[in-house]
């Protein structure tokens, strides 16, 4: 029996100056509309290059709370492949507060966004509008990685003029 502790992500992750014509792109290309939540992200990140990530999620009325494991790795390329472990949804602050300290996470940023999910097939679209701690507006692109590769190319291509080059 293999137990699968955690998966890697494969993503293409970009600023741009309007998320309009990337959200057209899903609708006219059949993509579904999985959410729109409100979301409070705190991360916390210690010496080993993992981060801990508390998500409060905001869907209508109601409040969804997550706690998940991430590896710290930053790129100045688009594409990043990282660990990451499956989501666990939790209540209790105060146990929740207890592992992080036990564990020796560090708090290091709060981040406030909106995200808009789409997916089809093996293909998942978070596009997300940053309120805090900077406004910003990122497309992340997520599954198959000679799928994500395609559409990022052919989004490169189609709305060059919405990319921020960093």
């Amino acid at each position: 029996m293999v137990i699968k502790l955690s998966s890697s992500e494969k993503e293409y992750s970009f600023k741009v100056t309007s998320i309009a014509p990337f959200i057209d792109y899903c609708v006219s290309n059949k993509y579904d509309f999985i959410e729109k939540t409100e979301q409070v992200r705190t991360l916390y990140k210690k010496a080993d290059n993992t981060m801990l990530r508390l998500t409060v999620k905001k869907v209508g009325d109601k409040v969804y709370k997550e706690l998940d494991f991430k590896q710290d790795k930053l790129s100045n390329d688009p594409f990043i492949e990282r660990k990451e472990s499956k989501a666990i949804p939790y209540e209790d602050d105060e146990a929740v507060n207890s592992i992080i300290d036990f564990l020796d996470y560090k708090k290091a940023i709060e981040l406030i966004r909106n995200r808009y999910v789409y997916s089809k097939e093996d293909v998942k679209f978070e596009i997300d509008e940053y309120l805090s701690p900077e406004e910003a507006l990122v497309i992340a692109i997520e599954g198959d990685f000679n799928k994500i590769t395609n559409i990022y190319n052919e989004l490169k291509d189609k709305y060059k003029d919405y990319f921020i080059n960093e």
